[in-house]
């Protein structure tokens, strides 16, 4: 029984060793994955869709894109984005900010939207996909 025990995890370290070792990318189900290229490019779009849909609330604040360093995408209960990215406010001023967009589009108002510039106030909206 040790033997089989022993043999199997052996197989295991030398399969996973060999694929590390390769150009192979081992990805975790549900885990955070960066963006890049047309994956980057789609997320972006959500990016200024939900920052136009946002804009047109009562105090809503208006954001274009500036430049994205960094996108993620997460499957959670929906699909959670993350941008670490430059947002142009309404007075042309560039701000280093963080931008989370929740999105559970089979809800009413189910995607929520967290603005978190430098020097500015946390917003935070929901509106319909």
């Amino acid at each position: 029984m040790n033997k089989v025990v022993l043999v199997v995890v052996l197989a295991t370290v030398c399969v996973l060793s060999n694929a590390l070792d390769s150009d192979v990318v081992l990805k975790v189900r549900g885990g955070v994955r960066t963006l890049e290229g047309e994956d980057l490019a789609k997320a972006v779009e959500v990016l200024k869709n939900s920052l136009e849909k946002i804009a047109t609330g009562e105090d809503g604040q208006q954001y274009k894109v500036g430049k994205v360093n960094l996108a993620t995408k997460q499957p959670v209960s929906g699909t959670l984005y993350k941008f670490d990215c430059e947002l142009i406010d309404s007075n042309e001023v560039p701000k280093k900010c963080m931008v989370k967009i929740w999105s559970q589009p089979w809800l009413e108002n189910g995607i929520e939207v967290t603005v978190d510039c430098e020097q500015s106030e946390t917003l935070i909206r929901s509106h319909s996909a």
